[in-house]
């Protein structure tokens, strides 16, 4: 035993000890008997990671980037998403207008004059993210179309803009409903602040579609075994949502624009139809506004104002923007004999893009066989460049292929024999 306590070593512990290094051959106080300090393993080379900075600073100035959250991010950020030879290269700047004058990576589209009123038809080219195209034919006269298919997000740069493509075939969709309806009623019904949000009336996708079948049911009536309505209070209307408003932006205010085949309303009346609403939405003090348009304008301008974007930015409430992708926004009932009753302007153009909505030939009016296979932007662009499209309007091209949907009426094609 030692004066410390502990059992003295033997030569052959010595021996070992001194091969596994554990002890020093050397003169001088032996390590064993002191306490050893707490000996962690090295990483090995293949488990070590490699430094990552804290923080990103390009070299252009006035491009700062924001320290990331985590050092995994900070590493697939410096090396993935923002690579050293794109940080001194500026990207292009959308278009926020349209000239015909004007070349550039999104030029597809191109101001054309309308076949029927000879009105400029000016649209915006739509950058290579947003859509594709989808070729159609009809299998009566071989006519060929090409269409061009947006996202539809209400947010989106192209989308979303005031008067867009996307904008202009909701409106030519509902103009033949109001061009039959001589006065139209206008009802914004909306809920108060505090039932906003609750999943179970406007803050999910399955509360919104209740909502919409129970105002349809007061406005309309109940549906019979045979499709036929019971009661109600209009015979035919239509309908669509608006999430937000115009006074506070980025305030979710969901209320319902619908359009109904009346004109002036009794004071009685209105009471009635907003008690049946407010019992059918469980909601005492629901908000309820009518008013009524007699002259063509008004009424090309509230169809014009309620197929409007107002979901205008996707960070004002995300939960939402999930919850009304794929939702059926606009809704209507009653009976459409298809026979205007007043006409306005420019009315042929539309009218044409709602027959190739329906998916109508522009020439004979039979159905087009759409392809499965969407196709890219490019196609379009070479087709136009060749001089094969006409624009018809609302993001439609009628294509015209050599040796396919010719006609006498249209020689274009010169007949060439391999004989002479």
């Amino acid at each position: 035993m030692s004066h410390t306590g502990q059992k003295a070593l033997g030569p052959k512990d010595l021996a070992v000890a001194e091969k596994r290094g554990m002890v020093s051959s050397w003169p001088g106080p032996s390590p064993v008997s002191a306490p050893m300090p707490r000996q962690t393993p090295s990483p090995r080379a293949y488990r070590q990671n490699p430094p990552v900075p804290t923080t990103l600073t390009p070299s252009v100035p006035g491009r700062e980037i924001e320290p990331p959250l985590t050092p995994v991010y900070n590493e697939l950020y410096a090396n993935v998403v923002a690579p050293s030879h794109d940080l001194g290269r500026e990207t292009p700047p959308l278009p926020t207008s349209y000239d015909t004058d004007q070349s550039g990576p999104y030029d597809i589209l191109r101001e054309a004059d309308c076949l029927d009123c000879g009105m400029k038809v000016v649209e915006l080219p739509p950058p290579k993210s947003c859509a594709l195209i989808v070729k159609g034919e009809c299998p009566k006269c071989g006519t060929n179309v090409a269409k061009i298919i947006y996202c539809g997000r209400e947010w989106c740069l192209v989308c979303g803009q005031p008067w867009s493509v996307v904008h202009q075939r909701k409106f030519a969709r509902l103009l033949p409903k109001a061009m039959e309806l001589r006065t139209m009623g206008f009802f914004v019904i909306e809920f108060p602040d505090r039932y906003r949000k609750i999943p179970g009336w406007t803050y999910s996708k399955m509360g919104l579609r209740k909502a919409g079948d129970r105002i349809v049911s007061v406005l309309a009536g109940n549906r019979t075994g045979r499709g036929a309505r019971v009661g109600g209070y209009f015979p035919r209307g239509f309908m669509r949502w608006h999430w937000f408003g115009d006074v506070k932006a980025g305030k979710y205010n969901p209320h319902n624009n619908v359009i109904v085949e009346a004109g002036f309303l009794p004071p009685e009346k209105i009471e009635a139809i907003k008690s049946d609403l407010s019992r059918a939405l469980l909601c005492p003090d629901l908000i309820v506004n009518y008013s009524y348009r007699q002259a063509e304008p008004e009424m090309v301008h509230t169809v014009k104002y309620i197929t409007r974007s107002t979901f205008r930015d996707e960070q004002w409430d995300g939960y939402m923007a999930k919850q009304i992708h794929g939702f059926r926004n606009i809704r209507s009932w009653g009976k459409w004999s298809g026979v205007p009753v007043w006409d306005c302007e420019g009315s042929a153009f539309y009218l044409a893009i709602e027959k190739l909505e329906r998916g109508l030939c522009p020439d004979c009016g039979g159905h087009l066989n759409w392809g499965k296979k969407a196709l890219s932007l490019h196609y379009l662009r070479g087709w136009q460049d060749m001089g094969l499209t006409t624009p018809l309007g609302g993001g439609y091209f009628k294509l015209r292929f050599p040796g396919r949907g010719r006609s006498d009426r249209e020689p274009w094609v010169e007949e060439v024999s391999c004989r002479e």
